[in-house]
């Protein structure tokens, strides 16, 4: 694992401008020059010419003419990861270069990205109007890798608000310059758009490339779908403040003086708690008094008898670690390094975090009041392979087929994670099922949303008809088929929030998000500041790097 202190870039600079270009590591240099901006350590005498020179080389990256730079992945990956200091650094120290790039004409289609991707955090210099005209004039060469970075709006919805409403604006008449993969992904961005049955049939018959072909497979299939529309002015209302602000208000009195206001009859909703129950016991609590009064409902349990935590991966708003300095510092060295080498580095802190408790159906039958629980084995043969998505979706679908079994009648489903408190809502149940029964629509904790030229949704909490959730259910069994058949952008295997998302699109459902407050997912227990401390030590026993040292000393001052 490399030092946190970078040496010296203009050396580093030196030798990778000496190899020939198509010999030249742009992924590692990449990752050493977002080092050095990250770490304030740019050599300040470093002449102008052979600074920008090398600038231009490894930020540019023009030889790769296929794939977007290293180093616009990489800070987009940091972006993502939760280190939302990255794109505003690089803002800041690029700025000589960034002005003198600017000034230059035309610029190239990597140039181009590279400023969509850090507007919302450069100064009044840049004229936002002719970026924006340069975006349009470029987008048509866009590639689907191209596509996966200026419009990552799904958890960000300010840095790329511009690029979005870059694609917001283009006019009906415009599609026709553009491929139709892009034409799916402005859908995906934009929530907008029509394309003619012309452009899917042509590329249906093989009329343009691989990438529109897999497009017009997923026009297709959803066009085959395609369920009716929301009532507009109902779900107006329900996006409407004042209606959110009442039931809010209502919420608030019924959680402080714990009784239900006078209404229409209460809806029937069958309540589906399934996946890894992590802190079960904090959030539960939260769904009787907040999120189920006006329902009369009944709970399905399905889950598994390892209790579990989150993962660390560094992307996660919360990390299963107690401190504040520790889950910073942790985060910072796993996304530069990755999980895999963090894994093999920390073997006693990654075995302390996997041990977590078990629990059985009988307890679980008691502690939700219900006889509706199945309870299984994750570590059981037959689940070896599964990932944690495919978990997900698994137990998604098995808590459906309870209710499916029951023979019970309700008037809406609700799926929830075991660990998802609820802090707030601002709707009504009967609204909701009045919506939920005129159209192929469901709600969730996040509407559809777009990342990495990826359609997705929120995937913690979803509600709908029972005939919508059934179908919403079935991502377990369907998602495996899309990859097969080649559809946009479904890549073999289950993936977080795409493939779900996936399955709700191609098969013509919408997805809004709920007027609901939620709070951060409840852990069992935080790994403590002493074992996170004594598994480092552990691990670092004989060795004792920099890394090592940096990560003892950001849980110490959280013991402090």
């Amino acid at each position: 694992m490399a030092e946190t202190v970078t040496p010296s870039l203009r050396q580093f600079a030196k030798r990778f401008l000496a190899v020939p270009q198509e010999h030249r590591d742009h992924a590692e240099a990449a990752k050493v020059l977002l080092q050095a901006i990250l770490e304030y350590s740019l050599d300040a005498d470093w002449p102008h010419d052979e600074q920008h020179a090398f600038f231009r080389a490894v930020i540019l990256d023009e030889v790769a003419s296929n794939a977007p730079p290293h180093f616009l992945l990489r800070a987009a990956e940091m972006h993502s990861a939760n280190l939302k200091q990255t794109l505003p650094f690089i803002s800041r120290t690029l700025d000589p270069f960034l002005r003198e790039l600017w000034s230059q004409s035309p610029l190239s289609k990597n140039a181009v990205l590279l400023f969509l991707q850090l507007r919302h955090f450069l100064g009044p210099w840049l004229d936002q109007a002719e970026l924006s005209r340069a975006h349009l004039e470029a987008l048509p060469g866009f590639t689907p890798a191209d596509m996966a970075l200026p419009y990552n709006s799904m958890f960000d919805q300010v840095s790329f608000a511009r690029n979005v409403a870059d694609i917001h604006s283009l006019a009906a008449a415009d599609t026709a310059l553009f491929p139709l993969f892009q034409l799916l992904l402005f859908q995906w961005i934009t929530g907008e758009g029509v394309v003619s049955r012309k452009r899917i049939d042509d590329a249906l018959a093989g009329k343009g490339s691989a990438q529109d072909l897999a497009a017009a497979k997923s026009f297709a299939k959803r066009g085959a779908s395609e369920g009716a529309a929301a009532p507009r002015r109902r779900l107006r209302l329900m996006q409407a403040k004042p209606y959110q602000a009442l039931y809010a208000g209502r919420s608030m009195l019924r959680k402080r003086f714990g009784f239900t206001l006078p209404g229409r009859r209460q809806p029937r909703v069958a309540v589906c708690i399934s996946g890894q129950l992590r802190g079960f016991r904090k959030a539960f609590p939260s769904l009787k008094q907040i999120l189920l009064p006006g329902t009369e409902h009944e709970i399905f349990v399905d889950t598994w008898q390892d209790i579990g935590r989150s993962g660390a991966e560094p992307f996660r708003n919360v990390l299963p670690f107690a401190g504040v300095h520790f889950a910073d510092a942790y985060r910072d060295h796993c996304t530069r390094f990755g999980m895999e080498e963090m894994r093999e580095r920390y073997r006693s802190l990654f075995a302390a975090l996997a041990s977590t408790g078990l629990t059985n159906t009988r307890e679980l039958k008691a502690f939700f009041a219900t006889d509706n629980v199945q309870v299984e084995d994750d570590k059981a043969k037959r689940f070896s392979t599964f990932t944690n998505s495919a978990k997900m979706h698994y137990k998604i679908a098995a808590c459906a087929a309870q209710v499916e079994a029951s023979g019970k009648e309700f008037d809406l489903v609700l799926r929830i994670r075991p660990d998802k408190p609820v802090t707030m809502v601002g709707f009504g149940w009967s609204d909701l099922r009045a919506v939920c029964h005129s159209s192929a629509v469901l709600f969730a904790d996040q509407g559809f949303g777009h990342q990495y030229a990826r359609i997705l949704v929120g995937d913690q909490l979803a509600v709908g008809s029972p005939q919508t959730m059934r179908t919403y259910a079935g991502v377990f069994a369907d998602y495996p088929r899309y990859a097969e058949q080649g559809f946009l952008q479904c890549e073999s295997g289950f993936h977080g929030h795409s493939s779900l998302a996936q399955h709700c699109w191609l098969n013509g459902i919408g997805v809004e998000r709920l007027a609901a407050r939620f709070g951060q997912l409840a852990e069992t227990e935080p790994l403590s500041t002493r074992e996170i401390i004594a598994a480092i030590e552990q691990d670092a026993a004989g060795r004792m790097d920099a890394v090592d040292a940096a990560l003892i000393e950001a849980a110490g001052r959280d013991r402090l």
